[in-house]
């Protein structure tokens, strides 16, 4: 029930040093995509390159609900955007009806050669991962 209206890239080094950077976006959004997107240009112009990356971690920030108004802009398509948040709606209820497999890229569904016997599953120990 909230959207974002920025993002938060968090990375750790290979030196484990850490190093946040944040950035608004021009419209609120719920959709991972267009998270994902800021949060990888973020990262890519930002970040310095001076250790190898051992850890990145990407956070929604700025939460508001999703009866908040919303001030669009001349370069926003916003038809486009209620299309992609209808769709990642649909995905999600698909998701918890059907289980996290029942969609996805199409990539991803191809001939991976991965034993589907739950082997490759890894459970942490203790009660508060169960």
């Amino acid at each position: 029930g909230l959207m974002a209206q920025g993002v938060r890239v968090s990375v750790r080094g290979n030196d484990l040093g850490f190093t946040q950077y944040q950035s608004r976006l021009s419209m609120a959004t719920r959709s991972p995509k267009d998270l994902a997107d800021r949060a990888r240009e973020l990262f890519h112009t930002r970040y310095p390159w001076d250790s190898p990356v051992r850890a990145v971690t990407v956070s929604a920030i700025y939460l508001c609900p999703l009866s908040t108004p919303q001030q669009i802009d001349l370069f926003t398509d916003i038809e486009r955007a209620e299309r992609r948040d209808r769709l990642d709606s649909t995905v999600d209820s698909l998701r918890s009806r059907f289980g996290k497999r029942c969609i996805g890229p199409a990539s991803t569904f191809g001939d991976l050669k991965m034993p589907d016997d739950g082997r490759d599953l890894v459970r942490m120990p203790g009660i508060m991962y169960q």
